[in-house]
């Protein structure tokens, strides 16, 4: 664990870890530490986004496994994998707000995802791409 990356990779898989097995067990309460408003929220379609939430922190946590034991070339596709999903939630909530579809307080999820996607994608291991065998 040298480098900054691995423990962003950390950071960012227990936060979405963390965040997404809350959204599961208690949605309402995760709304409010969160700052949302929680009129009108669907607690099982909450639940289905918090399932989404956790399998991305597994990601995350699988591809610091993956750096801690020197596996670099399946830490990167892991990297790259969940810089995609960052980018498109970023730029999906975003437009969401930007349109009214959500509230303003959801803002922390596109500055989040956007800044971990930028950040991810470049720092991302770029030795000998292509030359890999599928």
């Amino acid at each position: 664990m040298k480098r900054i990356r691995d423990w962003v990779c950390l950071g960012a898989g227990l936060m979405d870890a963390g965040t997404g097995v809350m959204l599961v067990v208690a949605p309402l309460f995760t709304y409010r530490l969160m700052g949302l408003s929680i009129e009108g929220v669907d607690s099982a379609f909450t639940r289905f986004i918090g399932a989404f939430v956790f399998s991305v922190g597994g990601l995350y946590l699988f591809a610091f496994r993956e750096a801690v034991a020197g596996r670099r070339q399946s830490w990167n596709a892991l990297w790259l994998a969940t810089a995609w999903i960052r980018l498109w939630v970023g730029v999906v909530t975003l437009g969401l707000i930007s349109a009214g579809g959500l509230e303003f307080a959801w803002i922390s999820v596109p500055v989040s995802d956007l800044a971990l996607a930028v950040y991810q994608w470049s720092s991302r291991e770029r030795k000998d791409w292509g030359n890999d065998v599928y």
